[in-house]
C-alpha cells in the first residue's frame, strides 16, 4: 500500500514532479500544455484545475468560508500572500490575516 510508504513511483518525464498514483500524474500533465479545459459558467475565467475552478467561483457569491480564530473576520479564501503592515485587513485571507492579529498584538506589548 503506498499510502503507508514514501514511494512515489510515477514521474513526470518534464519536469521533478512525483506522486503515488497514476491519475494525479495524469492530471499533473496539464501544466505543460496550454489547455485550460475548465471554464466559468458565469464569466470568462479558464483554469488548468477543476480545484481552481472551485476557488474560482466563490468569487460569483457572498459565502465567505473561512474564519478567523481570533475575531469575526471572515474570508472567501485561504491561501492569499501574506499582508504587511501597510495592507488593508479586508484585502487579505485567512492566514494572512491571523498573522497580521498576532503581529500587532505582539507588537502593542512592545510600545
Amino acid at each position: 500500500m503506498l499510502v503507508h510508504t514514501e514511494e512515489r513511483p510515477y514521474q513526470c518525464e518534464l519536469c521533478d514532479y512525483t506522486c503515488k498514483q497514476s491519475g494525479n500524474l495524469k492530471a499533473h500533465m496539464v501544466v505543460h500544455t496550454e489547455e485550460r479545459p475548465y471554464q466559468c459558467e458565469i464569466c470568462e475565467y479558464t483554469c488548468k484545475q477543476s480545484s481552481s475552478l472551485r476557488k474560482h467561483m466563490l468569487v460569483h457569491t457572498e459565502e465567505r468560508p473561512y474564519q478567523c480564530e481570533l475575531c469575526e473576520y471572515t474570508c472567501k479564501q485561504s491561501n492569499r500572500k501574506y499582508p504587511t503592515f501597510g495592507e488593508a485587513i479586508q484585502q487579505v485571507n485567512i492566514l494572512g490575516h491571523i498573522l497580521y492579529v498576532t503581529i500587532r498584538y505582539i507588537k502593542q506589548d512592545f510600545e
